[in-house]
């Protein structure tokens, strides 16, 4: 057993032959052995291999301190670190009775990130209180089957994405770690209120579906009365007063959002922009005001078709169910809501408030009231701030000349036009109001 030990210890050390000049022994008080450089600090956790330039008076040895680490004459390869913590070790080299030696300091593995599953939805909106890893299915677009209509000629709501991206964020650094894991959108919200929008791809990066990630303290239900339970704020709002109460603008039958914080081009756009497209040369380009347009491009804004006025639609074929009430065909505002489609934009549980919401809320007992363009509903346990809608081109804000406009769509098709949604509006003299579905406004949900 000793001769065994004893050969192993042999075998742990490289010697390479350098024998001085003359033949003299090594082990003379003149031996002597550098070795540069001296030490390699941050070695990545993947490993690496590294070649050092040794001088010796003679032959010598080299002797790693761990497994972990192997000499080839001067070459020194350090073994990938999956032990999720730093780790320290040397080589000595040995010459006589001198001695140098190289050390080595390599990073930890990152630990894998564990995600915790969002028990809501599916939806096309999530909210985020709590900073945090997350996931949720990636494979299902929507509410799932029971929001996909056969008028919306939508074959699956199931697809394969093999991939995510951020289509934008309000605050930097808002989500980070974004993965796809077996079907599963994964991705890190930091301690910040806002909005994003993720999408999940194709191997050529074009855009399957998206979803909002809504970062703020949850929102409160409020009790309007036995039929209505409505958010306290704006859906993407994160507080309930001050602009931030506002939220965020959707064209009426679209599901992604529009940020106020986020400038508007008209060109391509780039960076922190919502890019306009539509209009102009594309009036009468169908592919682009279309559904299919309008998935695959969750950022930007599609300017009115050019339809002649009032229709001011961004789709060229409007579907009067995409938000699920098609007053055109029952012409009753106090119709409830029979179905939430894979198009609303309102998180699990929720769907975009009905014209009849704004109807009872408007004529219940205490009213409504109306001033500098904020609205109280329900005898004021509804608040609407005062939040102004995107025009139809998509370029600006109308606020009533800046005396303030508030107003909000509704799940509803306007009984006007065949082309317009149904709206709330601050007007006293005309709240139940109409407009182009290709305006953007500010949505409320509606506890389902």
């Amino acid at each position: 057993m000793k001769k065994i030990l004893s050969l192993l210890a042999v075998a742990a050390l490289v010697m390479v032959a350098c024998k001085p000049e003359g033949g003299q022994n090594n082990n003379t008080s003149s031996d002597s052995i550098t070795v540069a450089p001296e030490s390699y600090v941050d070695v990545p956790y993947e490993g690496e291999t590294f070649t050092v330039t040794v001088k010796a008076s003679g032959q010598f040895t080299a002797a790693p301190s761990a497994a972990w680490i192997t000499v080839n004459e001067t070459t020194i390869t350090i073994a990938a670190n999956d032990t999720y913590e730093a780790r320290n070790g040397e080589v000595v080299f040995t010459c006589g009775t001198a001695t140098a030696k190289v050390t080595f300091a390599q990073l930890a593995a990152p630990k894998p990130i564990e995600y915790t599953p969002l028990s809501s939805g599916p939806a096309n909106c999530y909210i985020i209180d709590e900073a945090g890893n997350y996931s949720f299915d990636g494979t299902v677009i929507g509410n799932g089957d029971e929001g996909n209509l056969s008028s919306f000629g939508i074959a699956s709501t199931k697809i394969a994405p093999t991939g995510v991206k951020l289509v934008w964020e309000e605050a930097e650094g808002l989500i980070t770690n974004l993965v796809l894991k077996e079907g599963k959108v994964c991705f890190t919200v930091a301690q910040k209120d806002g909005n994003a929008v993720i999408a999940a791809t194709d191997k050529d990066d074009n855009v399957l579906w998206s979803w909002h990630i809504w970062s703020a303290e949850a929102p409160n239900d409020v009790k309007c009365n036995d039929d209505f339970t409505l958010m306290d704020r704006n859906l993407g709002a994160t507080l309930t007063t001050g602009t931030e109460a506002n939220g965020l603008y959707y064209q009426w039958g679209r599901k992604d959002p529009f940020s106020a914080i986020i400038a508007f081009d008209s060109g391509l756009g780039e960076g922190h922009y919502h890019p306009v497209v539509g209009g102009g040369e594309d009036k009468t380009n169908a592919e682009i005001h279309s559904m299919a347009y309008a998935i695959a491009h969750p950022a930007e804004y599609i300017t009115d078709t050019n339809d002649a006025e009032p229709e001011q639609n961004w789709c060229e074929e409007v579907n009067h169910m995409h938000w699920g009430i098609d007053w055109e065909a029952d012409q009753d505002l106090r119709k409830f809501p029979e179905h939430k489609t894979i198009f609303d934009p309102c998180p699990a549980g929720y769907c975009v408030a009905s014209a009849s919401c704004f109807w009872f809320g408007w004529n219940t007992e205490g009213g409504a009231t109306t001033k500098a363009g904020v609205i109280t509903l329900f005898g004021g346990k509804i608040t609407v701030p005062a939040a102004g809608f995107i025009y139809i081109g998509g370029y600006g804000w109308y606020d009533a000349n800046g005396a303030g406009w508030g107003g909000l769509w509704s799940c509803s098709s306007s009984w006007a036009t065949t082309k317009h949604g149904f709206r709330l509006s601050s007007d006293p003299g005309d709240p139940n109001s109409h407009n182009g579905t290709a305006a953007a406004h500010p949505v409320r949900c509606m506890k389902i």
